[in-house]
């Protein structure tokens, strides 16, 4: 154990004071001096342990040696070993842990850091820097550097800004994306989680309660062309209150209508009103059968029917069964109603 604690002392006094080692050295005992303390003097000591950190990466990626290991095919990727730190430092969390903003930002910052070097030389005999104008082919590089950052930190972007989407409107996995050139569906076999089926689920419920077991008269005078366009958007309402909080709840729009050519078959749609790959849009319909039903009942709402002399008492009454939801249909030039 001497032997060991002798060989790190030997190694610290052949590293000279004017290092990056230093610096690094200085950074991390800032990290353990301020798992010690609590906020605001944690906070200050933890970003100066950033700014040692920075300091000591930038010094150890331009060290001649090093550099020439860091550069391909002409291209020094220091900058953007800098630039990830500054991101961390200024973006991150405050557990060092990436954010989105620390992606977007990343490539312009590294591009910025690239450019320094070309604005500010070294003085050899003074050994200070000079300020100096970059030549013309400089500053086309340059240009064409900040540009094609800003162009990958779109696309970084536009990853988020998917990602946002698709936890806020979950439906929009349903849509097909064989023709994005940014979208990869990683699990396609995987069923699109569609909240339009929740809210024909939920519609069907709501359905039932009303008619379900109901006088016959009376379901039949709900189901009426008048009626029906009057208890369709109390259904709608009824259906959203059981619908979880989302973002694109209010993106569906529930209706409804009695198919021709039927008694009375009730098409339930739910019509998706957000963000679509197709233009008209989408929508999902369930089909509900409502017929007529006879169950015991008092004398007020009874029929008589005679068989061998015994007679039985009855009331006609409304029976609600549903089918499954269907798959996802484009909406034609005419929106169903």
């Amino acid at each position: 154990m001497t032997k060991f604690f002798e060989n790190i002392q030997k190694r610290l006094k052949e590293i000279g004071w004017a290092s990056w080692q230093t610096f690094i050295a200085l950074s991390v005992f800032s990290v353990i001096v301020a798992g010690m303390t609590h906020s605001p003097v944690q906070t200050i000591i933890a970003n100066f342990g950033w700014l040692f950190l920075l300091i000591g990466v930038w010094w150890f990626t331009y060290d001649s040696t090093v550099k020439k290991r860091l550069t391909f095919n002409g291209l020094f990727t220091g900058p953007w070993i800098v630039g990830a730190i500054v991101c961390l430092w200024l973006f991150g969390s405050w557990n060092g842990a990436p954010t989105p903003a620390s992606f977007i930002s990343w490539p312009p910052v590294s591009a910025l850091i690239w450019s320094v070097p070309r604005f500010i030389k070294t003085d050899p005999d003074k050994k200070t820097p000079t300020y100096t104008v970059p030549t013309p082919a400089a500053r086309q590089d340059i240009v064409l550097m900040l540009l094609s950052n800003l162009v990958i930190s779109c696309w970084f972007q536009l990853h988020f800004l998917l990602q946002d989407w698709l936890v806020a409107y979950p439906s929009i996995r349903s849509d097909d994306f064989g023709r994005s050139a940014f979208v990869v569906a990683l699990n396609p076999q995987s069923q699109p989680d569609i909240k339009g089926i929740d809210l024909l689920d939920a519609a069907e419920q709501s359905l039932k309660t009303r008619l379900e077991g109901k006088p016959w008269g009376d379901v039949e005078r709900w189901l009426s062309p008048e009626q029906l366009n009057q208890e369709i958007p109390k259904l709608a309402a009824d259906a959203h209150t059981k619908m979880p909080l989302l973002s694109e709840s209010n993106l569906w729009d529930l209706r409804g209508r009695v198919l021709p050519d039927t008694q009375y078959t009730l098409e339930l749609q739910a019509i998706w009103q957000g963000p679509s790959a197709k233009t008209e849009g989408y929508y999902i319909t369930k089909a509900c059968q409502i017929t007529q039903g006879r169950k015991a009942g008092p004398p007020a709402d009874f029929e008589v029917s005679s068989s061998a002399g015994s007679t039985t008492r009855s009331r006609a009454i409304g029976t609600v069964k549903c089918e499954a939801p269907s798959q996802p249909l484009p909406i034609p030039p005419q929106t169903p109603t």
